[in-house]
């Protein structure tokens, strides 16, 4: 129980970029683990009569909704949302294409026009 509570404790400072992508669907995978570990175990804590427990799994679950909502519903075509977000990452957010420094050179020194009277 206690790893489910301090995952959902450590997600609201996630250090990673989750506005699209990979990221976003790694973001969402641990929500989805915080909200699966509140059910866990809140049914071994309603079996187990362990009063305390349970009001904290169900708070789990409570939060990981709510990290899932806070997510989820500026994507989706409801009347909720004043922009939508996208769920895969456009040309905006992609990176800049690496470029190697010697076919920058190769590229100048083309480019010159070349000196007739040499």
């Amino acid at each position: 129980m206690s790893l489910g509570v301090l995952l959902g404790a450590a997600l609201p400072g996630w250090p990673y970029e989750n506005a699209c992508g990979g990221w976003l669907l790694l973001y969402l995978s641990a929500v989805s683990l915080v909200v699966i570990a509140g059910l866990w175990c809140a049914r071994v804590s309603w079996k187990g009569r362990i009063g305390w427990a349970h009001i904290l799994a169900v708070s789990t679950i409570i939060w990981g909704l709510a990290l899932t909502a806070q997510e989820v519903l500026p994507r989706e075509p409801i009347f909720y949302a004043k922009t939508r977000l996208a769920w895969r990452c456009h040309d905006s957010h992609a990176a800049a294409p690496s470029v190697a420094p010697f076919s920058v050179a190769i590229r100048l020194v083309e480019a010159e026009p070349a000196d007739p009277s040499r």
